[in-house]
């Protein structure tokens, strides 16, 4: 996963991407203001895309599974 802090259409937008860095797809809108925060705060200790859809069109296309570090005190 990776910011796109230049994004037009919200500047909270997640990329997830592949490991050529090839682009799958964007974390929901509703979650990326969380995402961030994991981001920022190097919470994220490992992510694997579970599932992608492009099948059908849908908000959720892409199941991630996120492994977080606890939060410091």
């Amino acid at each position: 996963m990776e910011q796109e802090k230049n994004n037009q259409y919200d500047k909270n937008a997640i990329r997830v991407v592949n490991e050529q860095r090839k682009l799958l797809g964007y974390v929901p809108r509703y979650y990326a203001q969380a995402f961030n925060k994991f981001i920022e705060e190097k919470r994220i200790r490992e992510c694997h895309v579970v599932n992608v859809e492009k099948e059908n069109c849908c908000d959720e296309c892409i199941c991630v599974l996120l492994k977080l570090n606890e939060l410091k005190d």
